[in-house]
């Protein structure tokens, strides 16, 4: 199911040509770091811009019950305040990340880059949302976010991998269960570390291993989840590697226990770079619940309107995130697809 990206995708993921000596290369620029806030007042748009319905009504298709959606969205250093020192934005950006999320009616989304609790607060999401951040991140952990009205997450806790430092962004792993079928399984939310010269995706290799080896036989610190799983997120690496001798997901490409979901979904995630770092790996027994034709979706959000330009944004113009979520379809009920 896995079709390996083009090198050239993954040398635009670093932002420039690979370095000539992989022991001492440059560091390219972090392609997950956010603007940093300048001393320029904000341009806020006309002052009277009326935002679009930031509740619209989900699309019908992704609406059905028969039909469980698991996603990753890297929201781009969601800050605690407004005026974050990482990702500045302003109310309405915030509103019109909530209007994405309401409209894309994901069940179950593993979110990267949230500063914590108050983040997501600020986002104003309807009562039926819930969620959990993890605290290893600093200012960009990862997160949960569910529809209380269709799925159950449980356990939520952080995997803490050997060898890894502070901020960590550790693995985020809960149990799911939808409420209406017989789906469940493990969720793994994960953020690896970025860059692509060779001793940073060495490290970032590392830590795909040891969630391999988390995920296959346990830590002495955090024994093996209950299978199925589900790992989504920023692996910050691609099919192939981003470092032209080192291929981080080497462990979880080459174990027939785990599918590339997003393999097969149209576009890239990551816009600045058209590239796919942001990846859906599911248990192969969970392969014949897959909705097929497509077994995913990316939104291209930046593409269309309300969401390229809006007025009250930061500078006037769009600022929810550098990615695109994406997300996966599994059957609620039973072994196969309900169609």
């Amino acid at each position: 199911m896995r079709a390996p990206l083009p090198t050239l995708l993954a040398l635009a993921l670093a932002g420039c040509q690979p370095p000539a000596d992989p022991a001492d290369p440059a560091e390219p620029p972090d392609p997950d770091a956010g603007p940093i806030a300048d001393a320029l007042e904000p341009d806020l748009g006309p002052i009277d811009a009326a935002l679009p319905d930031l509740y619209p009504a989900p699309d019908p298709d992704r609406a059905d019950p028969a039909w469980v959606q698991v996603g990753s969205f890297n929201i781009d250093w969601l800050g605690a305040t407004y005026r974050s020192e990482f990702t500045p934005r302003l109310e309405a950006d915030y509103g019109m990340i909530a209007r994405l999320i309401v409209e894309t009616d994901v069940e179950v989304f593993g979110l990267q880059e949230i500063e914590g609790d108050a983040a997501l607060a600020l986002l104003g999401l309807p009562a039926r949302y819930a969620w959990h951040v993890g605290e290893s991140g600093w200012s960009q952990n990862p997160a949960i976010l569910w529809r209380t009205d269709r799925v159950r997450v449980e356990d939520p806790r952080e995997i803490r991998l050997p060898g890894t430092d502070f901020p960590s962004k550790d693995p985020l792993a809960a149990r799911v269960e939808s409420l209406d079928g017989d789906l469940r399984f493990t969720l793994v939310v994960v953020h690896f570390h970025p860059f692509a010269n060779t001793e940073d995706s060495a490290y970032r290799a590392q830590q795909i291993e040891q969630l391999h080896r988390w995920l296959t036989d346990g830590l002495p610190q955090a024994p093996a989840p209950d299978p199925p799983v589900v790992i989504v997120g920023d692996f910050n690496d691609a099919h192939g590697g981003i470092h032209r001798e080192i291929e981080g997901l080497a462990p979880l490409e080459g174990d027939p226990r785990f599918v590339f979901v997003e393999d097969d979904c149209p576009g890239s995630s990551q816009t600045r770079y058209d590239s796919r770092i942001d990846h859906l790996v599911i248990d192969a027994a969970l392969a014949p619940r897959l909705r097929p034709d497509p077994a995913c979706a990316v939104d291209a959000f930046d593409d269309r309107d309300p969401y390229r330009s809006y007025g009250g944004g930061y500078r006037g113009l769009s600022n929810i995130s550098s990615h695109r979520p994406l997300w996966l379809s599994l059957a609620a009920e039973g072994a196969g697809s309900p169609r």
